[in-house]
């Protein structure tokens, strides 16, 4: 399989929703539990693609098969606004084929040259594989956010991790 990575556009809202739409319903990679609509998705690639960094990875065919993002954590709070929030979401049965990593690669040096100087993200708990590349991409793990999600009334806890950028 050949994957090409490219900035995310405006005309990938569907394709993304589609992407992220069998990821949301299995309740095991991600905390969100709500299917997205198109309008808030796309409103939320105009954002990313102005105020952080937004990717795609898409296969020879033309599909996306990963999608990564970078969002200010706290962007109405100037003393926070140099951390990002990444995202990192690889279709269901691409796993562990490199996309992800295929993603960091561009995405890093993006989110550096847009001022973001530490990257946070929140993982869940019981997705060791997910865990994993983070780790292996450099973040460390700050703390564990007990019972932080509630999915179907059941408590997930959150992984805190984070890389610097610079210095």
């Amino acid at each position: 399989m050949t994957v090409t990575v490219r900035r995310v556009r405006e005309e990938d809202a569907a394709a993304t929703i589609e992407l992220l739409s069998p990821i949301i319903a299995s309740r095991a990679y991600s905390i969100m539990t709500e299917l997205i609509p198109y309008q808030d998705q796309l409103d939320f690639i105009r954002s990313v693609r102005n105020e952080g960094v937004g990717n795609v990875a898409v296969d020879e065919t033309g599909e996306i098969v990963g999608f990564q993002t970078v969002g200010g954590y706290f962007s109405e709070t100037p003393a926070l606004a140099h951390i990002g929030d990444i995202g990192t979401f690889v279709r269901l049965g691409y796993h562990r084929a490199g996309i992800g990593g295929m993603l960091m690669e561009k995405t890093i040096p993006e989110a550096v040259a847009k001022g973001f100087l530490k990257v946070m993200a929140l993982i869940r708990a019981d997705n060791p594989a997910a865990l994993g590349f983070y780790r292996r991409h450099g973040f460390e793990t700050i703390g564990t956010a007990r019972r932080h999600a509630r999915i179907d009334d059941r408590f997930i806890d959150e992984v805190m991790a984070e890389r610097m950028l610079v210095g």
